[in-house]
Parts: C-alpha cells; sequence; structure tokens
C-alpha cells in the first residue's frame, strides 16, 4: 500500500506541475478579461446555440447552484441572457449575447499556448492515455466531492 500511497504523491506533485505551467495561460484570462475558465467553458457551449441552463450545467458538470453563481456575472456583464422557454415555461434558456460572442472571438487562443504545443507533439497512444487519466481523475473528482458532505 505504501507504493500506491508514494505513486499517488508522484502523480499529486505531476497534476500541480502542470497546472503550474497552466497558471500564466489562466492569470492573462482574469487580466484581460476578468473570466475564469468556467465562464469561457459556458459562454463557448453557448456560442452554438441557447440551452437550457439545467442541460448546460450538466454539460459542464456542475451544480445548479455553481451555474446560477456563473451565469450571474455573466448576465451583469451582459454577455448572457436568461429566458423563459416559451415551449415550456418552467425551464430557463441561456443566450450568448453578441457581447459575450465578441468576448470569446477576442479571448487569445489557447491553441497558440506552449502547453498546447507540448500535446500536439504528443504521439497518438501518449495523448490517448493522458486523455483517458484525465477523464478518470476529473470524475473521481467530481464523485469524491459528490460524496463529501455539504
Amino acid at each position: 500500500m505504501s507504493n500506491v500511497s508514494g505513486l499517488a504523491r508522484e502523480t499529486m506533485r505531476a497534476f500541480l506541475e502542470v497546472i503550474a505551467l497552466a497558471e500564466p495561460m489562466i492569470a492573462d484570462l482574469w487580466k484581460s478579461h476578468h473570466l475564469t475558465l468556467s465562464h469561457v467553458q459556458c459562454m463557448r457551449f453557448l456560442r452554438e446555440q441557447p440551452e437550457v441552463a439545467g442541460d448546460l450545467a450538466r454539460k459542464l458538470n456542475m451544480s445548479s447552484a455553481s451555474l446560477t453563481r456563473v451565469l450571474d456575472r455573466l448576465e451583469e456583464r451582459n454577455f448572457v441572457v436568461r429566458t423563459i422557454d416559451p415551449s415550456d415555461r418552467r425551464r430557463i434558456l441561456v443566450h450568448l449575447t453578441p457581447m459575450g460572442n465578441d468576448i470569446l472571438a477576442g479571448i487569445k487562443s489557447w491553441y497558440a499556448s506552449p502547453v498546447f504545443t507540448a500535446i500536439s507533439a504528443m504521439d497518438e497512444e501518449s495523448l490517448r492515455v493522458l486523455r483517458q487519466g484525465l477523464a478518470t481523475l476529473a470524475n473521481q473528482v467530481r464523485q469524491t466531492m459528490d460524496q463529501t458532505p455539504k
């Protein structure tokens, strides 16, 4: 079991190192637009079409309360607007505004970042393993959060 613990610690260190490497991109996003990753991810989902708030929360893997806070901030800045769904008045539709679309268009592309350049240089098998590992980690964190008493 101590071997697994050591491996878990090494994996955590590697994870934190990647976060540290990505931190300048996240800081730049905040400095330039006062947006978090959650804000941008939400707006990107809305770029294609309006979404029902509950569906958007599921796609973003966040609680309704967390989504409400994200939408409140985006709506205050006129990046999104919430309306009642005319076909079902119990549902709220979230729309990206033209201003929100303009903001998304102005965000520096992460596809030009050193992180993406490094990812692009990896072979396909490494990318598959990394993608699966990150998805497994994200799901495990969500499950742990769901089980944590509030």
